[in-house]
């Protein structure tokens, strides 16, 4: 939809303008990164489009708590991709958010 294509748009404009004044310049040495890239994009940029459909579909309070998964998972990714463990930091966290999600899943269906 039109307002799917116009969140896109933006986020691909303030993220090049970020891109340009902040950051150094990337180390991208072939064809291999440019590939590395593209695919980041696709799958955040479907990601996206999936967020925003599931709202449209479902009462936004059913889907909010599922929202906060993405801190599990941006942890394991971490820990695959680049060795990150802040075990220390984040298993608290972890525990209350989806708890309290469960609990409004569960409160919800009852």
């Amino acid at each position: 939809s039109e307002i799917q294509l116009v969140t896109q748009i933006f986020s691909l404009v303030f993220s090049v303008i970020i891109l340009l004044v902040f950051a150094d310049p990337l180390p991208i040495t072939g064809s291999a990164d440019w590939l590395k890239f593209l695919m980041v994009g696709i799958c955040g940029g479907i990601g996206v489009l999936c967020l925003v459909t599931s709202y449209r579909l479902v009462e936004p309070g059913q889907i909010a708590p599922f929202e906060y998964l993405g801190i599990p998972i941006s942890f394991i990714l971490g820990y695959i991709f680049f060795s990150e463990a802040p075990f220390d930091q984040l298993i608290p966290g972890v525990f209350l958010i989806i708890g309290a999600g469960l609990i409004i899943v569960w409160r919800e269906r009852h």
